[in-house]
């Protein structure tokens, strides 16, 4: 004896969601078979075929010339038909394949150079697409099924792969600088390391309060001393 599994649910509750799905499914059924004899009967009336009838029995379409005695009745003979239904939809088709929909990207600032950048990218990516795909001939079949079956369904799936190409995207981060603004200009001055002095002379310079002479001959120094100098 088979164990039952605790995760599912007895076989009372399985039996009622199967007859809820076949209860669905059978609700359009008829619904899906009238749109079906449709579709049918306009490819039908497409090829030239226009003298038949939907017969229960087989569940399709039959010639009524088929089932007409051609000894008694040579009406195949005489009933010559013009297939005006194919003329009057290539005459739709036509007007409306004279211009494929196209797509126009427009950047979302147009004070941006980097969405105008984009924009254009993505008009270059359109026109390679239907390119690849021949978009033309795919426009033309969209509107055959659309004038014979009455409906289009398209699906779009997104799929990345590398053998479609890679690019290189840097990798940005913020960090802090430290630096100290010139009270004059107002411009940013970098942190210089502090000086080693190694030079005797320079050292006693120091102890005794005096600047080096290289100091000294510094402009902004100079100015800076002559500020203090001032009464």
């Amino acid at each position: 004896m088979k164990a039952e599994d605790p995760d599912l649910p007895s076989d009372r509750i399985q039996e009622a969601l199967r007859a809820l799905c076949q209860h669905f499914d059978q609700e359009d059924e008829s619904v899906r078979e009238r749109m079906i004899r449709e579709y049918r009967r306009n490819k039908f009336y497409w090829d030239g075929f226009t003298n038949i009838f939907w017969s229960q029995t087989n569940h399709d379409y039959r010639m009524m010339d088929s089932y007409i005695d051609g000894d008694k009745y040579d009406t195949s003979y005489y009933d010559k038909r013009i297939n005006i239904y194919q003329a009057y939809l290539e005459s739709i088709i036509a007007a409306m394949s004279a211009s494929i929909p196209g797509i126009k990207a427009y950047p979302d600032d147009a004070e941006n150079p980097n969405d105008i950048t984009t924009a254009k990218a993505c008009d270059k990516i359109y026109e390679l697409l239907k390119k690849v795909i021949n978009g033309d001939l795919k426009w033309l079949t969209i509107l055959f099924i659309l004038v014979t079956e009455g409906m289009v369904a398209a699906k779009i799936c997104k799929k990345t792969d590398k053998k479609y190409g890679t690019t290189k995207q840097p990798i940005y981060q913020d960090y802090e600088d430290e630096s100290f603004i010139c009270p004059s200009c107002n411009a940013s001055i970098t942190t210089l390391p502090e000086p080693t002095f190694n030079d005797p002379n320079m050292m006693q310079d120091q102890e005794m309060g005096q600047m080096p002479p290289d100091m000294m001959q510094d402009p902004m120094m100079q100015e800076q001393m002559g500020e203090m100098q001032d009464p």
